[in-house]
């Protein structure tokens, strides 16, 4: 390959790290897209399209590249820990399980292999392996990823309750009409619907909304709020932010079961 065309394809994966930096996942794309013209041969490419396809939620496409930068570099952990990720937002548990315990072999200091693998063990229900997965990612890596705040159900459900009082009236309102629930984790049939939802989300509606509801069309089924408890509290470091991600999570998924969008609910200052 010609030097130039070498700083070419320096210059663009720069630029594509930039962009996947910044959240311009399609930019990131693109970029990375023109780099593998250049060169084809070399992982970086793949890779950056790979988590950037991820981060846009499809999954199949991140794992066709993911998997591309694999064959290119299979010695480096962080692609194989990519890749697993990927395979494990798939429902492929068992898979992605032994390519996160072979990154974490290559490198133990590779905070995202443990704590990926912190997730699958928990969605396995090995919760005490799991916190000490978490517990060795905060040592690794404090600041990205701090100790979860751990709450049991019935206080998160207590300060739930007076989270609700303090809403807005038309969204208080609304709570009366659904029934809430706290689960630890999202069931894998709640994952596998009509929508293939990520297994790290904090909340979920399912039922239909009021702009969907009728005098004619009555629904057959309960409208349900679901709260994943240890989904929340992998994102708060501290009570206080944990009852605020339950909060912010509560209102978003009210908000869907009255027909709004985030915009909408960005503009009724309910982000």
């Amino acid at each position: 390959m010609a030097p130039e065309a070498g700083e070419r394809y320096d210059h663009l994966i720069d630029q594509a790290h930039e962009a996947l930096d910044e959240e311009e996942l399609e930019r990131a794309i693109d970029l990375s897209r023109e780099a593998i013209e250049i060169q084809p041969d070399d992982f970086e490419g793949y890779f950056v399209a790979g988590v950037a396809f991820h981060e846009l939620g499809e999954y199949r496409r991140a794992l066709d590249y993911l998997r591309e930068s694999a064959v290119r570099s299979p010695e480096d952990p962080l692609v194989r820990t990519y890749e697993a990720r990927v395979r494990f937002f798939l429902g492929e548990e068992e898979e992605a399980e032994k390519m996160l315990r072979s990154a974490v072999k290559q490198d133990a200091e590779l905070s995202d292999a443990y704590y990926w693998l912190s997730m699958i063990v928990e969605r396995r229900g090995r919760y005490a392996e799991a916190d000490q997965l978490l517990a060795a990612c905060a040592r690794l890596d404090p600041e990205r990823f701090p100790l979860p705040c751990r709450m049991t159900r019935a206080e998160l459900e207590r300060d739930l309750k007076q989270v609700v009082k303090e809403l807005p009236p038309p969204i208080a309102g609304a709570v009366s009409e659904l029934t809430m629930v706290i689960e630890d984790l999202p069931s894998r049939e709640l994952l596998a619907g009509d929508e293939h939802l990520a297994p790290d989300i904090l909340g979920l509606f399912v039922g239909a909304s009021l702009r969907e509801a009728s005098v004619w069309n009555t629904p057959s089924e309960p409208n349900i709020i679901y709260l994943f408890k240890r989904n929340l509290e992998r994102v708060a470091a501290s009570r206080d932010e944990l009852i605020e991600e339950a909060r912010v999570t509560l209102i978003h998924e009210i908000g869907h079961y009255l027909g709004l969008d985030e915009e909408d609910l960005a503009e009724r200052g309910l982000d």
